[in-house]
């Protein structure tokens, strides 16, 4: 009966995100349309940014569904290349530049692994540590600080830790962390509470693992993903 009920969610899941998609289409290409416009007021543009901004937003949460539901179902599909991933981790750092000047936070690169070689998909590497990143900082006060640290605990093993200065986890709700749709008592912040089972996810799909340890409360989180390294040609 339980897992007739957990399948049936996760076909309503797949349904609805579905259906939300569908219209977003035709507003993008509206939005890009006004945007282009010579005709529209200047006292307009910052209205029209507020849209954009909003727009984009709903599409990370019907993006955040989708791939839920592609977890949970174990259909999410990789697109495997060799990289290297430091600089992709340095292209996070940079894009998240603004959010943590106006959250007053302080990001420390440690990109110590004498190797970063993987056979991994890119871009759903940029989600993955971008989760991580995001949600650091969303519970990282002004004044505090995230760390992003690589390492190579094992010849074959590549250790990526991202670590915060944060309001911290209890053992209750490390328990259930990376459950989909779970908020965190460390206080509700928005989204869905997606971020965090989605990297899960697509941690194992590249074979790697997700776990978190923190102090208690108000002593900061760490999250670390290990991954395999790509093997020598």
């Amino acid at each position: 009966m339980a897992q007739a009920v957990a399948e049936a969610k996760d076909r309503f899941i797949a349904t609805v995100s579905h259906e939300l998609r569908t219209p977003l289409a035709p507003i993008a290409n509206l939005l890009e349309v006004v945007k282009l416009s010579n005709d529209l007021p200047s006292h307009c543009r910052p209205l029209l940014d507020m849209m954009e901004r909003n727009f984009w937003h709903e599409v990370r949460l019907v993006n955040d569904l989708l791939d839920t539901s592609r977890i949970t179902s174990h259909r999410l599909t990789l697109d495997l290349h060799a990289l290297a991933l430091h600089p992709l981790l340095q292209e996070l750092a940079a894009d998240l530049e603004r959010e943590r000047v106006e959250a007053q936070v302080i990001l420390t690169l440690a990109l110590e692994a004498g190797s970063d070689r993987l056979r991994a998909d890119a871009d759903r590497l940029r989600q993955l540590f971008g989760n991580l990143l995001r949600n650091a900082l969303k519970f990282t006060p002004a004044g505090g600080g995230m760390e992003l640290r690589t390492a190579n605990p094992q010849a074959d093993r590549l250790e990526i830790s991202v670590r915060d200065t944060g309001s911290g986890l209890e053992p209750a709700q490390l328990a259930r962390l990376f459950q989909p749709f779970e908020q965190a008592e460390r206080g509700y912040r928005g989204g869905l509470g997606l971020g965090l089972a989605i990297a899960k996810g697509i941690t194992e799909a590249h074979g790697g693992t997700l776990g978190a340890h923190s102090e208690g409360r108000d002593q900061g989180s760490t999250f670390v993903v290990t991954l395999p390294l790509a093997r020598p040609e």
